[in-house]
């Protein structure tokens, strides 16, 4: 697969035909971590903490204690010992591809932590 880097008009052009699918998926950008960072957007490390403190209270703990009130000391482990877990990553980032796919099941889940962790309280006032 080879790919070719568009500009100006052209990415317009691009990026509106990818928003008018004819179909009922609609696409996902991921910017930079300059501009996801100042959005209040977390870095791929700071992802893959929030997820695995949110799932590890919710399937662990029961939901006994809220995730902001789960210490590192437990779900750091738990998250470690996941066989999918890449233990040999440099950086935590690198697990959260595998973070998603795995500990996000259902789709339901996946689409609630994510609003989550991209606009802390505002999953709440939407109903999600």
């Amino acid at each position: 697969m080879s790919f070719r880097r568009v500009v100006g008009a052209d990415a317009v052009a691009l990026v509106a035909t990818l928003l008018r699918g004819e179909d009922d998926r609609w696409p996902i950008f991921l910017l930079g971590a300059g501009a996801s960072f100042r959005s209040g957007v977390p870095t791929a490390a700071d992802a893959v903490k929030q997820i695995a403190k949110i799932v590890y209270a919710e399937r662990k703990l029961q939901g006994v204690r809220p995730p902001e009130r789960v210490r590192p000391s437990e779900w750091e482990p738990w998250l470690r010992e996941q066989p999918w877990f890449n233990r040999a990553a440099v950086s935590l980032a690198e697990n959260f591809p595998a973070t998603v796919e795995h500990l996000l099941v259902p789709a339901e889940l996946r689409k609630r932590v994510l609003l989550e962790i991209m606009n802390p309280g505002m999953v709440s006032l939407m109903g999600t």
